[in-house]
Parts: C-alpha cells; sequence; structure tokens
C-alpha cells in the first residue's frame, strides 16, 4: 500500500535527519512519501537528495517538483564524489559507463517511450547492461521494462542533444526529435 517499505522509511529518515519537519502520523504525508520513494525507483541517492530538498519543498512541493527530476535532485554533499552531488551527475557517469551498444538501447529507449512506441527490439545483452546500471526498471508484476521518470528525462535531452529523431536514429536536420502532440505518448507502467 504504500510502496516499498525500506525506500519509505529511509527517505522519511533522511528528511528529518536533514532537518524537515514532517508529521509522519499524517495519511497524507505517508502517502506522498511514498509516492515520491516510488517515483524514485527507491534509489538510494535519488531518495538521500529528495530527503534533502523536504526542508525547502516540504513533502506536497517536492512531489510536485518531481516532474522535473534532474532539476530539483541536483544539492548532495560537498564532501560527495561528484557523481553523487546531484542525479544528473550520477546518471551522466553512469551513461559515460556504457558501452556504445548500451548507449545506443537507451537512447532507443527513450525515443521509443516519448512516441508510444512499444515495439522496439532492444538487444539482450544491451537491455542486461541497462539494467545491471539501474537505467531500466521492470514494472512490478508484469514483464515490462521501462526507463524511471529521471534517466527518461536524462535520455530525452541525450536523444536532443545527439540530433536522433523519435526512433533512435540519427536525426534529419531541422526535424523536432521531441514527438508533437498530435503523435501522442502511451501510458508508462507505474
Amino acid at each position: 500500500m504504500l510502496g516499498s517499505l525500506p525506500a519509505l522509511s529511509y527517505f522519511l529518515e533522511e528528511a528529518l535527519a536533514a532537518g524537515a519537519e514532517i508529521n509522519t502520523a499524517d495519511p497524507l504525508t505517508l502517502r506522498l512519501a511514498a509516492n515520491i520513494a516510488r517515483r524514485l525507483d527507491g534509489l538510494p541517492l535519488a531518495l538521500e537528495l529528495a530527503a534533502h530538498r523536504v526542508r525547502d519543498l516540504g513533502i506536497s512541493g517536492l512531489d510536485a517538483a518531481l516532474h522535473e527530476p534532474l532539476a530539483v535532485l541536483r544539492f548532495g554533499r560537498r564532501t560527495a564524489p561528484e557523481r553523487h552531488k546531484s542525479l544528473r551527475a550520477n546518471l551522466d557517469w553512469s551513461y559515460r559507463s556504457l558501452t556504445s551498444e548500451e548507449r545506443d538501447a537507451f537512447c532507443t529507449l527513450a525515443s521509443t517511450e516519448t512516441t508510444g512506441s512499444r515495439h522496439r527490439r532492444i538487444d539482450d545483452e544491451a537491455m542486461e547492461g541497462l539494467i545491471s546500471k539501474s537505467l531500466l526498471k521492470s514494472s512490478s508484476g508484469t514483464h515490462a521494462w521501462f526507463l524511471s521518470e529521471a534517466s527518461a528525462q536524462f535520455a530525452a535531452e541525450l536523444v536532443a542533444k545527439q540530433g536522433r529523431d523519435n526512433f533512435g536514429m540519427p536525426g534529419i536536420p531541422g526535424r523536432n526529435p521531441h514527438p508533437t502532440p498530435e503523435m501522442g505518448s502511451g501510458p508508462r507502467p507505474s
């Protein structure tokens, strides 16, 4: 009901340790906190970064702001390694550790998610690499795989920067790599 209890507990402990005022007896607060932990896929670094934002944004403000996780989760500990100072830095570090096949698969998945297409074949080895680096997640109870909100946002930025089209292929100059509303977008597993 409240999502992954260890992730929720970790998030709340980190938020309280960071000085946030949280009423853990309030059911709405707990539902919002559980939603945050779920949206961040229970990833410890993301939960830690989010917990430190609760003091500034509050639980409901943080939940609302997570539609752009890379912009929100960017204030890590000053003494932390560079890749732990922001979610963007962590994703960039993970992306740079991918093989070229895994990078292509990552960008292809981002492209297919924005267009709603679910019928793109990704090499099993590339998929395993993305899973092992926590860039690809499974939907509980199904055999569906998806990018987390943060990974999808990061990958979409890469697709746009690299000039790829909506199917992960090199784009045609002047073509918008982002889907238009007419293209639609399919539902994402949650």
